[in-house]
């Protein structure tokens, strides 16, 4: 056994060494006959790209993107099941849509607007500022408060008045807009565009942990919140509707369903409290509004918008967005993957679902590498830049990963 131990590890250096020289070899050969170099330029321009450093615009903007997934995470966290990002909203008094950074639908709805401010942020009447540094100039912000609560009608009136959804605060609406009929129309008083109601709640979070909130003016407000702040006003407010355990949480469940049944009305609805059948279809229909495709590029940037069509010069085929369901882009990764990279002569691979009325066709192809004179020889989406009419192209190449909007509306855009 000695012995034998002793020959294997006389002869492993040989062994290596006699592996690499064939690979070398074979690459080598593969290179002069024009075999690998299409997959060792994706692989080496991935790489080149994920080099690139972002400019101080991006890199803000991608902090603010993230700030809203941390909110996400942070409703998940105290048992909200229903958490949405980006939401655009149709607002009919400046006829144009206006984004919703997250909503929560639970025993209310949540409407929340994230800041990721950093610095000193205080308020003066309806003015809000903030200063970065005790030497720069304070920066005056228009009231993000009552711009969340126009955006906060605008669902309401979308789930309302578009999808025939009843909320039981209606009556209490109603009321409060009798009261207010002599002050003006439609069109010209405009607290007529911010009836939230009870169950439409609209908060402002700030996200930024080097946010200094001024204890006097923006911490007396019940309605601002820092982030654990923000997690524990919505883990306490689904204890004091739904209860605290379980036990009680399935009670209701039970008891809402149960009722209709035996007793031939269903429970009264509570003016401040949405119903677990009000709250899956209010879920379902803020999950079927418009949001952004998302494109995440190599060196950390990320695009957002609307993807308007997939030109791809390899495959001689043009797609627009109507057409495609999903795309997802795969890359190589690691020792296996340099091998698959070789062996495919691609650094990657494309798939892409077509939305077919009958079924879903799958249509996958090799990821080509990045043509650097000519943009028109890439395989590349176009996406309409997100507030603005501005079409950018981005090679397939550039893209690390996609996240279509599943929306299934046209309406308002």
């Amino acid at each position: 056994m000695t012995h034998y131990v002793d020959s294997v590890l006389y002869w492993f250096p040989t062994l290596v060494l006699v592996v690499c020289m064939i690979v070398l070899i074979v690459t080598a050969v593969g290179l002069s006959l024009g075999k690998f170099w299409r997959g060792l330029s994706s692989w080496s321009w991935r790489r080149i790209f994920s080099l690139t450093r972002m400019s101080m615009r991006q890199t803000t903007f991608r902090a603010s993107m993230n700030a809203e997934e941390a909110v996400e995470t942070a409703l998940r966290k105290a048992g909200w099941k229903h958490v949405f990002l980006r939401r655009r909203v149709f607002v009919p008094r400046l006829q144009h849509n206006r984004e919703i950074d997250v909503v929560a639908v639970g025993p209310v709805v949540l409407v929340v607007e994230v800041k990721h401010w950093r610095g000193s942020v205080w308020c003066n009447g309806q003015r809000w500022f903030q200063q970065v540094h005790k030497t720069a100039r304070a920066l005056e912000f228009e009231d993000i408060r009552e711009d969340n609560v126009v955006k906060a009608a605008a669902l309401r009136r979308h789930i309302e008045n578009d999808k025939r959804v009843p909320l039981p605060d209606f009556n209490l609406l109603s009321d409060c807009l009798q009261e207010s009929e002599g002050d003006g129309t439609w069109y010209e008083d405009r607290r007529l565009h911010k009836q939230c109601g009870t169950v439409i709640i609209p908060v402002v979070v700030f996200t930024n942990p080097l946010v200094r909130l001024d204890p006097s003016t923006v911490k007396q407000k019940d309605d601002v919140f820092d982030l654990p702040g923000l997690e524990r006003y919505a883990k306490n407010l689904l204890h004091n509707t739904r209860g605290a355990s379980v036990f009680d949480y399935y009670k209701q469940r039970v008891d809402e369903f149960l009722r209709p049944i035996f007793i031939g009305r269903s429970i009264t609805p509570d003016t401040y409290c949405l119903s677990f059948f009000t709250e899956e279809k209010v879920a379902r229909v803020v999950e079927r509004m418009r949001t952004w495709d998302m494109v995440y590029l190599l060196n950390g940037r990320l695009v957002h918008g609307d993807i308007v069509s997939f030109g791809l010069p390899s495959t001689n085929r043009h797609f627009v967005r109507q057409q495609i369901s999903d795309v997802e882009i795969t890359w190589f990764d690691g020792l296996i993957g340099f091998a698959r990279t070789m062996w495919m002569n691609s650094g990657g691979m494309v798939k892409i679902t077509l939305s077919s009325p009958r079924k879903r066709k799958v249509f996958s192809f090799p990821l080509m590498p990045r043509h650097l004179k000519s943009i028109y020889k890439n395989d590349r989406l176009v996406l309409k830049l997100a507030g603005t009419t501005n079409l950018e192209e981005i090679p397939l190449a550039d893209i690390a990963t996609l996240r279509l909007s599943q929306h299934r509306e046209t309406d308002g855009s």
